[in-house]
């Protein structure tokens, strides 16, 4: 068994889902008061104020509403858990069970073509996530991907909302392979996020919108959080890649 990575752990610490069993059924229940779960949105709603790159919800029962609202969208292409149970007491559900594993950061460029398909169509059913760390995208044994995390999550057509999605994404797969491959990491990073942009170009289907969407990268604040979450030469390289898939496109 592999050890896990940095996000792995700190996603274990703040896990606000438990697995249960009801009639021999496996459930997720998921509790939205859970004093850690609290504690990790408060510190991300900190850390992003000084650059205000998405507009983060600390209150559980928002956060609830957000992610019951995406979850529950039956004419969206995103494939999510159903979810059984709503209680608006305990600001707690009781969703489906997905067998399956999150998606792994050090697998090829194939891969990471076909997340961006599965951010692409967020997207394009009209959402953005806010939350997007790999962990949060589940791949079954027959191969189809579904997003079991959005209670960030709200309507939203903004370029930069999208943009910081596909941020998010990518820093934290960055992260999963500097420590697993640290001595390769770097020179992974251009086709990672290459593989990731065409699935995303494909599936959007339109190169302005997808232009659009990375000329993000310049604005000041985005650039300011790329140096800050990800250290050197990773941000420059993560910037030349993406200035450089904008001037091909």
């Amino acid at each position: 068994m592999s050890k896990k990575g940095f996000f792995d752990l700190i996603d274990d610490f703040f896990k606000q889902s438990i697995t249960i069993t009801i009639d021999s059924e496996k459930y997720i229940w998921k509790k939205y008061t859970h004093e850690y779960g609290l504690v990790k949105w408060l510190v991300i709603q900190l850390a992003s104020l000084p650059v205000a790159v998405y507009p983060f919800e600390m209150d559980p029962k928002k956060r609830m509403i957000r992610e019951t609202s995406f979850m529950s969208d039956t004419l969206k292409r995103t494939k999510t858990p159903k979810i059984h149970v709503v209680d608006w007491m305990d600001y707690s559900i009781v969703r489906e069970y997905i067998p399956g594993e999150s998606f792994d950061p050090t697998l090829w460029k194939e891969d990471y073509v076909e997340i961006g398909r599965v951010l692409a169509r967020v997207h394009l059913d009209g959402y953005v996530l806010g939350d997007t760390k790999y962990l949060n995208f589940l791949k079954t044994p027959s191969g189809e991907f579904y997003v079991i995390d959005a209670e960030q999550a709200i309507r939203s057509d903004r370029y930069e909302y999208r943009f910081w999605d596909i941020l998010v994404f990518l820093v934290t797969c960055i992260y999963r392979i500097m420590y697993v491959k640290p001595l390769s990491s770097l020179d992974f990073l251009p086709d990672m996020i290459e593989g990731f942009i065409k699935g995303y170009s494909e599936e959007t289907s339109s190169n302005e919108q997808v232009i659009n969407v990375l000329k993000t990268v310049s604005k000041i604040n985005y650039k300011t959080i790329i140096y800050v979450l990800l250290p050197l030469p990773y941000s420059v390289t993560f910037l030349k890649t993406i200035r450089k898939i904008i001037v091909e496109k």
